[in-house]
């Protein structure tokens, strides 16, 4: 039994420690308040941007609804404002002997005919005939025509010609204008 009474009892006082902690658990507590608030701060911007990015959204989505639209009327623009492409064109080696092709909308393109030096007329006939025909098919819509005039590979007398073929037919008829 002397043994047991021989031990000396430790007691730790723990007052001072006690303050330590709590200093320790205010220290905790104010930076946990400013995590929440930077947290709340960032939701704030985290909502501000998405809205932004939904204006940007709306944004796009319209443009490509433009460019879907505007696509579109391109790839008909034959069915809103016909075009008539006509071509004339010569050999650099034989300028005498010349081509004249024509080319309505989508349709595969024509010959027309061939122009020599000595027999013109008939050719630029033909090509009054088939834009007279095609100008009266499509009274209602503006037909647009294009000549590769002042380019290389006509010359400047078929390209008058063409020209007063197509200013008589815009005489009778309002609807064509020239490229």
């Amino acid at each position: 039994m002397n043994r047991r009474n021989n031990k000396k009892e430790v007691v730790l006082d723990l007052t001072s420690l006690l303050d330590v902690i709590f200093i320790v658990l205010l220290i905790v507590m104010s930076r946990q308040q400013l995590l929440s608030d930077k947290a709340q701060l960032t939701e704030d911007d985290y909502n501000n941007k998405i809205s932004e990015q939904e204006a940007i959204s709306e944004s796009a989505n319209a443009a490509y609804e433009m460019y879907t639209e505007q696509l579109e009327t391109y790839e008909n623009i034959n069915s809103y404002a016909p075009i008539v492409v006509i071509y004339s064109d010569y050999m650099s080696y034989d300028p005498t002997e010349r081509t004249v092709r024509i080319k309505f909308g989508d349709a595969e393109i024509e010959e027309v005919g061939k122009l020599y030096s000595g027999t013109v007329g008939n050719t630029f006939d033909i090509l009054n005939e088939k834009l007279q025909d095609y100008i009266e098919k499509n009274t209602d819509k503006p037909i647009l025509i294009s000549l590769n005039a002042g380019e290389t590979g006509i010359l400047y007398r078929d390209e008058v010609a063409i020209f007063d073929v197509i200013e008589d037919l815009r005489e009778t008829y309002p609807n064509i204008y020239m490229k």
